[in-house]
């Protein structure tokens, strides 16, 4: 019986189930957009952003890079509670959903395993 993994099964294991990485960026809440980059094959950015009251809060993604959008929480980055890649009228990424107070998470990477770009993210409640 095999118990260990050899590195071939620890890399297909790695881009099926990818960790998530540490939150870096945060954003506001009607603060206006937030850009970021796609710019590595694979990678994904995270944002976290803190729902002050319960209501109906909209993401909305802007540009041309074709990026699926999940956001996550609360207070926990592993509860998805929503995943969309193009929904609005320019084929952007938009989750319109109803919160209540917390913190939540976003993660964005592009719909190609290869490919990279860069975008525009907001919320607005």
């Amino acid at each position: 019986w095999n118990r260990q993994l050899s590195p071939t099964d620890i890399d297909f294991i790695g881009r099926l189930y990818p960790r998530a990485q540490g939150v870096s960026n945060s954003i506001a809440v009607n603060g206006g957009r937030v850009a970021g980059a796609i710019g590595a094959h694979g990678e994904t950015d995270q944002f976290e952003f803190q729902a002050a009251a319960a209501g109906l809060y909209t993401i909305q993604m802007h540009g041309d890079t074709n990026v699926v959008l999940m956001l996550t929480g609360p207070e926990d980055p592993m509860q998805v509670i929503a995943i969309d890649f193009d929904t609005d009228e320019d084929r952007n990424a938009r989750l319109v959903q109803q919160l209540t107070p917390g913190k939540y998470f976003l993660r964005i990477r592009h719909i190609s395993p290869d490919g990279t770009g860069s975008y525009e993210v907001s919320i607005s409640q």
